[in-house]
């Protein structure tokens, strides 16, 4: 089994290759529908942790999709989910990002972000 992996890891070498052969298009769309749709908090954190494992070349369509997602999700109900997707969304290539939101979905994103920063700050001061 190990020497199958190390065959298949050679064949490609280049990370986002890898990623796209492991991560078809339908699948990728199911985890951001789920991402999305799903009223399971466990389901979404779930989807959250997949999708740390995702890397997509940014011109694709994937990577648009991907990108507005997360900021959808920066505004979750669920605290862990929100502050996931912000994690993962300011990782991601700010000029594709900038590309790809709108100002009102941007201005979403960083209220999302104060807010959590200032939630944090507020743990912190009474720990």
């Amino acid at each position: 089994m190990i020497r199958a992996v190390e065959d298949f890891n050679e064949m490609h070498q280049d990370s986002g290759e890898l990623h796209s052969a492991l991560w078809c298009d339908d699948s990728l769309e199911g985890l951001l529908y789920c991402l999305n749709h799903d009223s399971s908090i466990k389901v979404r954190r779930t989807a959250m942790k997949l999708l740390q494992l995702v890397v997509l070349p940014s011109g694709s369509h994937a990577a648009a999709h991907l990108v507005k997602t997360l900021a959808a999700k920066v505004c979750d109900k669920d605290d862990t989910v929100g502050q996931a997707a912000l994690e993962l969304l300011v990782q991601l290539d700010a000029r594709m990002t900038c590309n790809i939101l709108t100002a009102s979905q941007w201005s979403a994103v960083v209220q999302a972000g104060l807010q959590l920063c200032s939630s944090a700050g507020a743990d912190a001061e009474d720990g």
